[in-house]
């Protein structure tokens, strides 16, 4: 019952921009690493092209913003590597699917974040998302 509210409640929550710590408040970073969690060539490419182009002047230093790719699993290697991988002193932002907490509720596989301690700091555009059942379905 307790996954099911947390699923319901998450979906409501779509998420685009996650970093493992909060960015370095002490002092600036001369370089960001935005990692997005797709192949060059999409929707999640084009946020990340233009969030790189304009992200560096409204943070500290006015930092270069970098833009990675990293496709595989539906930005699970992303968001993966942005937990266990990426430097935690905020020089590392992530795109990454809008469902990264439900992929983590329902035990997908390669799953090796904890959605929750990231931190989350923004999205590209607002998502509006229908979802529907059939009358007969154990779904409320």
């Amino acid at each position: 019952m307790k996954q099911k509210r947390t699923l319901i409640a998450c979906s409501a929550i779509y998420l685009a921009f996650i970093v493992e710590s909060p960015v370095a408040a002490q002092g600036t970073i001369p370089r960001v690493e935005l990692i997005v969690g797709y192949a060059a060539g999409g929707g999640y490419d084009l946020y990340g092209r233009i969030v790189a182009s304009h992200l560096g002047r409204h943070l500290p230093g006015q930092p270069v913003v970098v833009k990675r790719n990293m496709p595989g699993a539906g930005s699970i290697i992303a968001a993966n590597y942005i937990y266990n991988i990426a430097p935690k002193d905020g020089s590392t932002i992530g795109i990454v699917t809008q469902t990264i907490k439900e992929e983590e509720v329902l035990g997908s596989a390669g799953v090796k974040y904890e959605a929750d301690k990231f931190t989350w700091i923004g999205r590209v555009s607002p998502s509006i998302n229908v979802s529907i059942t059939w009358h007969t379905s154990n779904a409320k």
